[in-house]
């Protein structure tokens, strides 16, 4: 049950690069869902200048031994951005031990985190719900593939002219994977034999996981930063990405994601007109999709456009129900600096206990307005505010 009061003792759980490097067989790209030192001593710093105690949990080990000890009896909230490591739900598991302890933590549920971490189950949820998507097929994982002629890729998508003029590219990815895993420059493929050579190497490298092959959207990329909860929730702003006229590659692969020399070369990051009839229409349908899926507090909606000018329509790519906090680095910290310079990352943590303590303070419509994490405290921290940022 959660205990509120002004000053919380709140739990930080999280998983580390350096927690897992080192380990036999483990390459770069196995650790890339996982955070750094600088994102911990950044919340932690934001959380006390709220006037909080931070305890360091750390990984889903770490949290079973602290329960063990009954140590949850001590903690206000948990603040969790556990991605997990092992397991196709690697994201839920923190999630569900807190649930079955009674703890009161930050962002989405185990439900909805093992949902969205299933870019399969996603995709016909949000089919359910009338969001629009692309049109996809699947490649069920450990069955015999044979490859496909254009012919029969082309079954697969009815009423779609794939791999011509008209809809030139289908895309393969893993259906469980985040932050550009499997996501290689081959993964695009404009014939049937790309296609087929694309799908034979990712299941060597993911023979456990379905892959997902949709159509290859070619036009503007936003992603949409969105706080809150259910009718509550609502859009903080979005930023496109621009990928450089003539390069090869232009979508967020690997070989770009990883490295920031190459990052910058390839890719413009600009935050966007909100009187933008494509922006306005990109936002609709992420929140259409963060409150259809049941996201909670805070995170990002990946929106790719197929067409351009007044011929674009968006389709939701990704929905990431866990915010990434990484100065710079990450869509919310991005777009928080975008909106509110002055505070950049900070702001954030307010908006987000702010957030978080509305789905267990009754009742909210008073209390918000007079609590240090009330919207007018954050309008103010927006206008006059130097705190510190995010690091």
């Amino acid at each position: 049950m959660f205990r509120w009061k002004m000053s919380l003792r709140i739990a930080i759980l999280y998983d580390l690069k350096s927690d897992y490097e080192g380990q036999e067989g483990l390459k770069p790209e196995d650790l890339a869902e996982l955070d750094t030192e600088d994102v911990i001593e950044g919340i932690e710093t934001a959380l006390t200048s709220l006037g909080h105690n931070t305890i360091r949990i750390g990984r889903i080990q770490n949290l079973v031994q602290a329960l063990a000890r009954n140590e949850q009896d001590q903690w206000d909230l948990a603040w969790n951005i556990s991605e997990g490591f092992y397991g196709t739900a690697r994201e839920a598991q923190v999630p569900g031990l807190l649930e079955a302890y009674q703890v009161p933590y930050t962002f989405s549920d185990a439900a909805t985190l093992a949902l969205v971490h299933d870019k399969v189950l996603t995709k016909i949820v949000l089919d359910h719900h009338g969001v629009s998507n692309a049109p996809f097929t699947v490649i069920v994982a450990r069955k015999p593939f044979t490859p496909r002629t254009t012919e029969q890729w082309q079954s697969a998508f009815p009423g779609i002219p794939i791999f011509t003029t008209a809809m030139p590219a289908l895309f393969v990815k893993p259906a469980m994977e985040g932050s550009s895993k499997g996501i290689y420059d081959f993964c695009k493929a404009s014939s049937a034999d790309a296609l087929n050579a694309a799908v034979k190497t990712l299941r060597l490298h993911f023979a456990d996981q379905d892959l997902l092959v949709e159509t290859f959207l070619g036009g503007r990329e936003f992603t949409v930063s969105l706080l809150s909860t259910g009718p509550d929730a609502y859009v903080l702003g979005s930023i496109e990405h621009g990928f450089a006229p003539g390069v090869t590659v232009d979508f967020f692969a690997r070989s770009i994601k990883e490295d920031d020399n190459v990052l910058t070369s390839y890719l413009d990051i600009a935050k966007v007109d909100p009187t933008d009839p494509l922006v306005q229409a990109a936002e609709a349908l992420a929140l259409q999709a963060w409150r259809a899926l049941g996201c909670r507090d805070g995170g990002r909606v990946d929106v790719r456009c197929q067409g351009h000018g007044e011929h674009a329509r968006p389709f939701v790519m990704e929905v990431n129900a866990l915010a990434g906090m990484r100065r710079n680095k990450s869509a919310i910290t991005m777009t928080a600096k975008n909106y509110a310079p002055v505070c950049g990352g900070y702001i954030i943590v307010v908006i987000l206990i702010s957030g978080v303590l509305s789905r267990f303070v009754p009742p909210y419509s008073a209390w918000r307005e007079t609590s240090i994490c009330s919207r007018a405290h954050i309008r103010a921290c927006r206008a006059y505010s130097s705190a510190p940022m995010i690091h």
